[in-house]
């Protein structure tokens, strides 16, 4: 069997190495070694052969590439395409203040804003929230009979902090009439256009269960006075949820555990009759949960779960650590209170944040499951010094037993001091929220880098991560900022009442959006409401987007040869008319799929069909290793992590072959999530000359050898949810190198002197 003998393509005296068993010899440059003289006449027949000039003009070029392409080839993985940049848009809905808002689950266009509209059109219409039907283009008031309302509160109301809320059909709900006495909920259900009463609750004599104690107690009107205030109202509005359309509200009240005692703390009350009734409630004393974050200390998970959040005392103060698993510092710990009965009941608590170098500020939490639970927090990072608030987030997939290491939100400057800001007195402004079509986890914060000398304004920064571990660099939602965020015009902001804002998320396939509302910028209003006006902030993200890419390399990864207009070529080498070999003598086809929008991928199909007169080797039915397929996370091929699952894989009989690969949940894979904006995977086809030992033309060549490669991918596991696409080619160049006497026809033209090595 005559040896292969591919090109070698240095300048340099070529290296002719035979190998033997049990023998590994490097030879001398210039020089060959015979192991019989067989294989000595072989080696001189051809090295004489070789010696002669050759070629055509169009091999001449393509030698003459070698030594220098005209594109660059770098054997590692290509580097990462860089997301998608959301858009970014604000508008104003009209003055207002401490503004929430609320998408519909059944038709995402209609949201409904809380406190940014309050007021009325004119005669009995009193303004209970701001209503948009097109995705927040234009607003209108969506009403309540300013008469009804004192027909069935009686004695005398106030309306503070609302927040607004649906449910899984599309009801809408708007908090809080407060009487000192009881509570009510305002309720739509035509989309926050009209607006009723629900029953009330939290009466003097409701009966509370005080956490952790087991004894029954009851609202009442402690020192502070009978106001209510409200930190969370949320409607269960998921589909999938055994308690969907269930309400749950928060309260601040205050509680009668003994005869002398009035104590503060919070209350929690549901509804599974959309208001009609509130059923079994809790109450939670200061001491065991104290400082509820005003916007986001309640969530709801997909699947049922109810979660509180907030900051618990040290575990040196208390008679009895509430959280068995935090440390025992000197900080407050971050607490997580998880229900997974509809919130008749919730667990012991839960350790999220225990660092005894940061001083937590306020708490929020959101959750896909009871398993996956999401926290973010806010914090003195007194590492560095004393009041340099920082956004934090940390994750926990199995329930809460475990933490994920800390990720920091807010960008790191220099100097690197604290940008979240507080509109006066009341608490720092920040929300977070979570879409539960993407996993999207969205932040916004009242920001004040920008501020130069004046503590009185702020823009709105956000920022979004799809796993609480990595962090998108801050974007500046107001470009035209910094507003006023108070009133006053001196140095520091004091009681306005500013003290919240809200963050939501709105899908549908190919639109995904972030909304974000605050109340900043002056603005002339009547006694209704606040010199503030609610901003709109609408960030949209990029329909989902693939980009495939093509390559070649040898078996060594080292990549193929170019001509003089970028081509990848190789060598086919001719003995009489025979095909003998291949120059490199196997060759790996690449596809990289990259994943350039903002949605993670989670499932994943690819067709390649491959170049005509190649197929796949080893033969794919002898043994599956001709296709392989990477997680391309690092910068050099051989240190990819393999994902390959031949399962997945199949190869069409015939010619040309096609690969079809399918991935029916990348988490399911040993990457463990989906592929994320920017990340890429690889799938690597080791191809061989099906030609070899056949008769051919050298005079048919140079061919040209196309490989085709389709690819789609889904927001969901099993090819579900929003959908992209995309398709490339890429061709190599084969050319015929002739080992044959020079004056035999079709060896004619001779002008370059080749080597070739024995293999």
């Amino acid at each position: 069997m005559r040896p292969n003998l591919p090109l070698v393509t240095s300048p340099r005296a070529f290296v002719h190495v035979i190998r033997a068993p049990g023998i590994h010899r490097q030879p001398r440059p210039g020089s060959f070694i015979c192991l019989s003289w067989r294989s000595c006449r072989e080696s001189i027949v051809v090295l004489l052969l070789t010696l002669l000039t050759i070629s055509s003009t169009a091999a001449a070029q393509a030698i003459g590439a070698v030594s220098s392409p005209t594109r660059e080839m770098m054997m590692q993985a290509p580097s990462q395409t860089s997301q998608s940049v959301p858009s970014i848009n604000m508008t104003t809905v009209r003055a207002g203040y401490e503004a929430s808002i609320a998408v519909n689950p059944t038709n995402p266009l209609n949201l409904i804003v809380s406190g940014g509209g309050v007021g009325g059109d004119s005669g009995d219409h009193w303004g209970v929230a701001s209503v948009s039907s097109d995705g927040g283009r234009s607003w209108r008031f969506g009403n309540a009979s300013f008469s009804y309302i004192l027909s069935r509160v009686k004695s005398g109301w106030g309306f503070a902090d609302p927040v607004a809320t649906f449910n899984a059909r599309g009801d809408a709900y708007v908090g809080t009439i407060d009487n000192g006495t009881m509570e009510w909920l305002f309720k739509s259900t035509d989309g926050g256009n009209s607006f009723l009463l629900t029953s009330p609750f939290l009466k003097m004599n409701d009966s509370l269960l005080f956490y952790n104690n087991n004894r029954t107690v009851h609202p009442c009107n402690q020192n502070r006075g009978p106001f209510r205030d409200y930190p969370a109202v949320i409607a269960d509005p998921y589909s999938t949820s055994p308690y969907r359309n269930n309400v749950y509200v928060l309260v601040r009240t205050a509680a009668q555990i003994d005869p002398a005692i009035c104590a503060w703390g919070v209350a929690l009350e549901r509804s599974t009759d959309g208001g009609e009734t509130w059923g079994s409630g809790t109450w939670f004393a200061q001491t065991q949960i104290s400082l509820l974050s005003d916007n986001r200390g309640m969530a709801v998970a997909p699947d049922g779960s109810v979660f509180l959040a907030g900051i618990g005392g040290s575990c040196l103060f208390l008679t009895q650590c509430l959280s068995r698993n935090c440390l025992t510092t000197e900080n407050n710990v971050g607490i997580v209170l998880k229900s997974t009965d509809g919130g008749a009941s919730f667990s012991h608590p839960i350790c999220a944040v225990d660092d005894p170098h940061i001083g937590l500020e306020a708490v929020e939490v959101a959750a896909t499951s009871a398993s996956n639970i999401y926290v973010v927090y806010l914090g003195d990072n007194e590492t560095l010094a004393p009041n340099v608030f920082h956004l934090y987030s940390e994750v926990s997939h199995d329930g809460g037993s475990s933490w994920s290491s800390i990720a920091r939100i807010d960008d790191v400057t220099s100097p690197d001091s604290g940008h979240v800001a507080s509109a006066g007195a009341g608490p720092f402004m920040w929300d977070f929220s979570m879409s539960p079509q993407t996993g999207r986890l969205d932040v916004a914060w009242f920001d004040n880098r920008n501020q130069g000398v004046s503590y009185t304004v702020a823009d709105i920064y956000y920022s979004y991560s799809y796993d609480a571990k990595a962090w998108a660099t801050n974007i500046r939602t107001t470009p035209d900022g910094p507003y006023y965020m108070c009133t006053q015009s001196t140095n520091f902001c004091l009681g306005t009442g500013n003290d919240f804002m809200w963050v939501a998320s709105s899908y549908t396939p190919g639109n995904d959006k972030a909304y974000i509302v605050a109340s900043l910028g002056k603005a002339p209003c009547d006694y209704l409401c606040s010199a503030l006006l609610t901003r709109f902030v609408t960030v949209t993200f990029p329909a989902p987007s693939l980009r495939v890419s093509m390559f070649y390399t040898d078996s060594s990864l080292d990549p193929l040869p170019f001509d003089g207009s970028g081509n990848s070529i190789l060598n086919v080498l001719f003995a009489r008319g025979i095909v003998e070999s291949t120059s490199p003598h196997r060759v790996l086809a690449w596809a990289n799929v990259t994943n350039t929008g903002s949605l993670p991928l989670k499932s994943l199909v690819l067709d390649e069909t491959l170049p005509a007169d190649w197929s796949i080797n080893p033969p794919w039915l002898r043994a599956k290793v001709g296709v392989r397929v990477y997680y391309a996370n690092s910068t050099g091929l051989l240190k990819n992590p393999e994902i390959t699952q031949t399962s997945s894989l199949t190869v069409s009989s015939g010619s040309p072959e096609i690969v079809h690969l399918t991935i029916t949940n990348l988490t399911a894979t040993i990457i463990g999530h989906a592929l994320m904006p920017g990340e890429s995977i690889l799938v690597s086809i080791r191809l061989s000359y099906s030609l070899v030992r056949t008769s051919q033309s050298p005079a048919s060549y140079p061919r040209n050898y196309t490989d085709i490669a389709n690819v789609a991918a889904w927001g969901q596991p099993y090819y579900a949810g929003t959908e992209a696409s995309t398709s490339t080619s890429d061709s190599f160049t084969a050319y015929a190198r002739v080992l044959a006497d020079p004056a035999r026809t079709g060896n004619a033209n001779v002008s370059n002197v080749h080597k070739y090595t024995l293999v």
